[in-house]
């Protein structure tokens, strides 16, 4: 997920660690530990898909120019930091969600993608989950957005639809 090409490996030190001599990776989708120390394991993936689940919820890319210093760059993750630093995430939530997903969603499940973004975009390797972690409490947001819809009559299939790849 990070980047197609990631690494050069040079030599395997166990199943999920590696040892790089340069970095290439996509700007806006890299872990801190990769940018620092050139590291790489399975938790590098899981911090990318962070990023690409935050990019489907606001619909901005992972780097953006910022609006104040057009020189620099945003990146998406500093908004999700931001974010849950509010004193209102749920209502903060509410003013980044992607515009064309309009009120085909429900927000307590969008809020849970959200904390599952930010819990892949932790610092610390060891914080991160595991993917099959969050496959797990996907597929248990997938379910209630069913049920949410349902409850609508089936007259929306945006939120499940965007889950479930249509």
């Amino acid at each position: 997920v990070a980047d197609f090409g990631l690494v050069k490996l040079v030599e395997r030190t166990n199943d999920d660690d590696c040892i790089a001599t340069r970095l290439v990776g996509t700007p806006g989708y890299l872990p801190p530990e990769s940018v620092r120390e050139l590291q790489t394991s399975s938790k590098t993936d899981v911090f990318a898909f962070g990023v690409v689940l935050a990019e489907l919820i606001t619909g901005q890319r992972a780097l953006t120019r910022d609006k104040h210093e057009p020189t620099k760059m945003k990146s998406l993750i500093s908004v999700v930091y931001a974010l849950f630093q509010d004193e209102d995430p749920e209502n903060a939530l509410e003013a980044i969600i992607d515009g064309n997903l309009k009120d085909g969603y429900p927000l307590e499940e969008v809020y849970k993608m959200a904390e599952i973004a930010e819990w892949c975009l932790s610092e610390d390797t060891v914080n991160r989950p595991e993917m099959r972690e969050i496959v797990v409490t996907l597929s248990q947001i997938l379910v209630s957005s069913i049920e949410w819809e349902a409850s609508l009559g089936g007259s929306s299939q945006i939120f499940s639809g965007v889950l479930n790849g249509r």
